[in-house]
């Protein structure tokens, strides 16, 4: 298929060569007046819609730009408020009194363990201390 095309496109070519050199000077110079003003056409066609591309793409930068800008201050207001609670915390909060009141929670907790309720207490120890022990040498007397 490829073959089929080259062969194609070098008659054509060929056949685009014997045309022109057929023509006279007046119509071989007015052809290639046509053909220049068509390639400048081409051209500014060509430049301005770079132009409106790049102008699509800056705006689109832009854009980006400028949420990311937003986003960032909205990361640095929320870090400087946090920054600033933090600070407050330390300066103006009051830890002897907050060191007291665990201090007296720690004490109750303390008092609580040390008088504990009355707890049921399973010791199979005295269980066996009842029986007889039983030797090897003596025989069993269960009927």
């Amino acid at each position: 298929m490829a073959r089929k095309f080259l062969t194609g496109l070098a008659l054509g070519s060929v056949a685009a060569v014997a045309a022109y050199k057929a023509l006279s000077e007046e119509k071989r110079q007015a052809l290639r007046e046509q053909f220049q003003g068509r390639f400048k056409d081409l051209m500014d066609y060509l430049t301005e819609y770079s132009l409106l591309a790049l102008d699509v793409v800056d705006g689109v930068v832009g854009d980006y730009q400028e949420a990311a800008s937003d986003k960032l201050d909205n990361l640095k207001d929320t870090l400087k408020d946090q920054a600033s609670k933090v600070g407050n915390h330390f300066t103006n909060d009051n830890f002897d009194a907050q060191t007291e009141e665990l201090r007296q929670t720690l004490a109750q907790a303390h008092q609580a363990q040390a008088a504990p309720e009355e707890d049921i207490v399973i010791d199979q120890t005295k269980e066996q201390a009842k029986e007889p022990e039983k030797t090897a040498g003596e025989p069993s007397h269960e009927p």
